[in-house]
């Protein structure tokens, strides 16, 4: 569970294109189900000043602005349903600033990109985080023993910072936030 909130603002195109500034922000973690965030928008949509002057129902919306989502973009005709989505998709994560950094590396930034098949690829690509590409280095040689059974004076002389300049020349990267992908 994050600790940024997923925030849209929802206004009413009726009433924009006519000058009037008519919308809701909703944050996405006061809903349980889209049908309830479409129940907000729709009560909006009621109190649109357009519609009431004109007799007119208001129905077109578009988002205007948003915050949260680990600053991936959102379009202002983004589906509120891919939206609603994408947040409860987020929320599921340990560590959603990492897959956003991830999906910014490997794919775009738009909101329509996550989804559970970029999950399970993330996922898979997630090595963790880490001071820096030779403490990866380390800890993954550590890690599989690999100097183990070498001579104490011998495995002093392995030399962290070629190996792991190597290893993220061509199958890893990381982000400046220090997460650490495999191209794998």
């Amino acid at each position: 569970m994050s600790t940024e909130h997923n925030r849209i603002y929802v206004a009413s195109l009726s009433d924009y294109n006519g000058g009037i500034l008519h919308g809701v922000w909703l944050t996405l973690d006061n809903f349980s189900s889209v049908d309830e965030i479409w129940e907000a928008i729709n009560s909006m949509l009621a109190t649109s000043p357009t519609a009431k002057a004109t007799g007119l129902p208001s129905e077109e919306i578009a988002i205007h602005d948003y915050e949260g989502f680990y600053g991936l973009r959102i379009g202002e005709q983004d589906s509120i349903s891919n939206i609603w989505e994408a947040h409860e998709l987020l929320e599921s994560l340990d560590d959603p600033e990492a897959f956003a950094e991830w999906l910014w590396h490997e794919r775009s930034t738009d909101i329509s990109e996550v989804t559970e098949e970029a999950m399970e690829t993330f996922q898979d690509a997630f090595c963790g985080r880490y001071e820096s590409e030779e403490a990866y280095a380390e800890e993954l040689i550590n890690g599989m023993g690999i100097l183990d059974h070498a001579d104490e004076l011998l495995s002093r002389y392995f030399d962290y910072e070629a190996f792991a300049r190597d290893l993220f020349m061509p199958d890893y990267f990381m982000t400046d936030n220090g997460y650490v992908f495999c191209h794998c």
